[in-house]
């Protein structure tokens, strides 16, 4: 997506957005699967975002966790705007889009935010 697109906007609290926007890092998928598939890891799930959404809103709907927040999160997933990736193969959830992490290349450039249990990226 270059720069000049819109992004969707999630619906979220702007102020909570901006402060998960701090704790976001320019990565790439390989420092993501390390720490997803170190046994001292605390992440089970890389949670991966469209490139359409922004990334602090999507965590800031993680931090908030209310019921409104998961129902938005839940939109999300029936959209396929997120998608999981998990070390292994692939859990049979109805309407859960998963990817074994070892299909997602290395050097594949992502943003990403630790939120324990999960990494978020996009």
């Amino acid at each position: 997506m270059t720069t000049h697109e819109k992004r969707r906007e999630i619906a979220c609290d702007l102020a909570l957005a901006a402060e998960c926007s701090r704790m976001i890092d320019q990565t790439n998928f390989g420092a993501v699967r390390m720490h997803l598939q170190s046994p001292e890891s605390m992440i089970s799930t890389v949670v991966l975002l469209s490139e359409e959404y922004r990334l602090e809103e999507l965590a800031a709907l993680c931090v908030e966790g209310s019921s409104y927040c998961e129902a938005m999160f839940l939109g999300l997933i029936s959209r396929n705007a997120v998608r999981f990736a998990i070390d292994g193969p692939p859990n049979r959830i109805d309407g859960i889009n998963q990817i074994p992490v070892v299909q997602i290349p290395d050097e594949i450039p992502c943003d990403a935010v630790y939120l324990p249990p999960a990494y978020r990226t996009t």
